[in-house]
């Protein structure tokens, strides 16, 4: 059974918070909050307080945020840290003793470019991501250092997630924000149209950098997992231990799509021959496993967005 009666998820319509919604729904809990903009406007304190107040959830799924392409992030970058730190502390203030539990969905972007792989949770709080993420890392971070200051000075259980790099949208609208989606997609366009040839927004080789991705019920499973199980303010990384390269990816999808062109690289951008790895060692002693390998993941999500473009 589970221990919360009426579950607040902020953001499901995001990637990851309606996966929350329907993991929540699934797994039988009583009430799952999930409120609209209209009823609920983070960036105000006072509509946060009151809808705290009126509603009183028993635990609190924050993934509500900002969140886009690079290019996009960068352009907003002084918007996207005022509008998510504003929503995280809205949030954060208005829980401390109202409700009993409170998970904070931060992002594996907190991890800097000195920080070592694999990333241990530990350094999360103490390293900036520079570039086109640095204004989105940075709320992100400060919304862990919320989580373990309140945790000190009320009785609500503050605890964190930081997952990495997440795929299988519930809608094409939302594809720009999982790089495997948008890939997967681009490959089924291209072969419904019998393009004879693609070119893919992947740099150089495509196959130097290697990076973990999860697929997104295991990641709200792993979520719903801390949310029961977990109760420490140091966050709790989200990854599965196989790392690939996205040629790998664009391999493996295009052969199960049977896509017969040819597939093109942005060769004349730099790669970066870096491996940014999540160590999920504490994942995996709270009894986690997902359902998901790459494969499994890639075969559910082409799938998906087949019935979609059919029915388009």
């Amino acid at each position: 059974m589970p221990t919360y009666k009426k579950v607040l998820v902020t953001g499901s319509s995001g990637i990851i918070g309606h996966a929350c919604q329907e993991e929540l729904v699934l797994q039988g809990y009583e009430t799952v909050l999930t409120p609209s903009h209209h009823e609920l406007e983070l960036t105000d304190e006072q509509s946060v307080t009151q809808y705290i107040k009126h509603h009183q959830p028993d635990a609190v799924i924050h993934c509500a945020a900002i969140a886009s392409s690079a290019d996009i992030l960068r352009a907003r970058a002084a918007r996207v840290l005022a509008d998510n730190l504003s929503m995280t502390l809205n949030l954060v203030k208005a829980c401390a003793d109202q409700v009993r539990k409170f998970v904070f969905v931060g992002s594996g972007s907190v991890y800097g470019s000195l920080t070592q792989s694999p990333f241990v949770e530990t350094d999360a709080i103490q390293s900036i991501q520079p570039g086109s993420l640095e204004g989105y890392a940075l709320s992100k971070i400060v919304g862990l250092e919320l989580c373990k200051q309140f945790s000190n000075c009320s009785d609500t259980v503050f605890t964190a997630v930081l997952p990495t790099h997440v795929y299988g949208c519930h809608a094409i609208e939302r594809k720009k924000e999982a790089v495997i989606d948008s890939l997967v997609l681009a490959l089924l366009q291209a072969r419904r149209s019998d393009t004879p040839e693609i070119t893919l927004d992947i740099w150089g080789t495509g196959k130097l950098c290697k990076r973990q991705y999860i697929h997104v019920r295991d990641c709200a499973r792993a979520i719903l997992t801390v949310l029961e199980t977990y109760n420490n303010s140091t966050p709790v990384n989200l990854a599965v231990d196989q790392a690939v390269s996205l040629d790998d990816v664009v391999q493996y999808a295009a052969k199960r799509i049977q896509y017969k062109g040819d597939i093109h690289y942005l060769t004349e951008r730099r790669e970066v021959a870096s491996q940014r790895l999540m160590d999920v060692q504490r994942m995996n002693c709270l009894g986690f496993v997902p359902l998901y390998d790459l494969h499994k993941g890639l075969d559910q999500v082409i799938e998906h967005y087949e019935k979609l473009l059919e029915t388009a």
